[in-house]
């Protein structure tokens, strides 16, 4: 293992390790708790600034406050069973605003190949260590998939060794001007074993 990184809470729990060929990626919310595996090939380096919540618990404030709102309203009126329901109402709806407010994050959201993300708190333990460790997720990741796939080898077929090329260029492990001097390499390299095939002009 390079690194590791733990985050969490009480509540929501993350921990992400760099290895040489892969990340794995913990995350527990509400004591349920899941671990996968992402290869680098999966893994982008695209991210952004996200805030995190529980969908549920939006919906629980919303519910909470009509509710709350509802009984206010009939706090004064005689057919009204229970006058104090309110009070009521509205410590479950600070309750539950309360507690969604505590299970908002602030994080990066960092985009995997199949339109799904991980997600790391931007400030925990601190923010130049969280920038530190995605600097060093996603360096690994380059060099990895450059040590795999960036290669000129005139015993491998022409095609392949160019969309590995391309899917390099694609997924930011190499920049523009690298590919066009590989790409150049390449057809230097495969050219000159075609024009060494075949009869000679006399």
């Amino acid at each position: 293992m390079i690194r590791e990184l733990s985050q969490g809470n009480f509540l929501i729990k993350r921990r992400i390790r760099i290895f040489e060929n892969r990340v794995v990626y913990y995350e527990s919310k509400f004591a349920n708790g899941n671990e996968i595996t992402i290869t680098y090939e999966d893994l982008t380096n695209f991210k952004e600034m996200y805030t995190a919540t529980t969908q549920h618990l939006i919906w629980g404030v919303v519910v909470s406050a009509l509710i709350f709102a509802g009984s206010f309203a009939l706090r004064n009126d005689k057919e009204f069973d229970n006058p104090y329901m309110w009070i009521f109402c509205g410590a479950a709806f600070l309750a539950v605003s309360a507690f969604y407010l505590m299970t908002r994050e602030k994080v990066w959201k960092i985009k995997l190949q199949n339109y799904t993300f991980i997600f790391i708190k931007r400030n925990a333990p601190d923010k130049t260590t969280v920038d530190d460790f995605i600097e060093d997720l996603f360096r690994v990741r380059k060099e990895y998939l450059r040590d795999t796939y960036l290669y000129i080898d005139k015993n491998i077929q022409y095609e392949p060794q160019l969309k590995n090329l391309q899917w390099l260029k694609k997924v930011d492990a190499i920049s523009k001007d690298e590919f066009e001097i590989k790409r150049l390499e390449l057809s230097d390299l495969f050219n000159t074993e075609k024009k060494s095939i075949g009869f000679s002009n006399r």
